[in-house]
């Protein structure tokens, strides 16, 4: 995506929109993210697509969702788009000429009760192995933009992968009771970069496959 950011950034704003659209089924999302051109870095596209996500209603992400077809199924409210996203990530070889691609997981969290990053919130990467147990391969805190940009410095594998989000001491520092003291996200990686963000209140929490 990085080297066809100034080719995202030409373009007029409803083909941009367009662009977005196939990522995430919502309208004002892709006008606020495509508005806020240009980007100077990848970063700075995610951040923002990030910051309208987390202005999006429970109804409108439950919109978005239904758009979206199923991977590997057709259908849907935006499907052309979609597909097209689906073959991309589901086909993890680099191009002829290109280098490998990059092979970590990212999340950004963000306190949708005050509009902010969650910063100083613990994070786990956990794998599971071939015998069903999981293993802990990654343990940090989010950053004070609520970013852990990259989990593990070390080889990721194709598998079954748990985040878990130590919810109650984030919580507990602004004197508030957690509904959900911890969050755990289970998601396949099938390799390349994988982005979960995940959307947390005290008393719910969204989360998705980010770009």
């Amino acid at each position: 995506m990085s080297d066809r950011l100034p080719w995202f950034n030409d373009l007029a704003q409803a083909d941009a929109e367009n662009v977005l659209y196939g990522c995430l089924a919502n309208r004002t999302w892709a006008e606020r993210v495509a508005a806020d051109r240009p980007y100077e870095d990848l970063e700075s596209l995610l951040a923002m697509a990030d910051i309208a996500s987390a202005e999006l209603s429970d109804r409108e992400w439950m919109d978005a969702f239904a758009a979206h077809p199923r991977i590997g199924e057709r259908g849907g409210h935006a499907p052309v788009a979609s597909e097209g996203e689906q073959r991309r990530v589901m086909d993890a070889s680099p191009a002829p000429g290109e280098g490998p691609l990059r092979v970590s997981i990212s999340t950004h969290v963000l306190d949708t009760m005050r509009g902010t990053p969650a910063a100083g919130l613990a994070v786990a990467l956990h794998r599971r192995e071939p015998d069903g147990d999981w293993k802990e391969v990654a343990q940090t805190e989010t950053d004070a933009e609520g970013r852990v940009r990259e989990l593990t410095e070390e080889a990721l594998d194709p598998a079954e992968y748990r985040l878990e989000f130590d919810t109650k001491p984030y919580f507990e520092r602004s004197g508030l009771d957690a509904f959900y003291p911890s969050v755990s996200v289970v998601f396949t990686f099938e390799g390349g970069h994988l982005h979960v963000p995940l959307l947390l209140s005290a008393y719910g929490y969204t989360t998705y496959k980010g770009i």
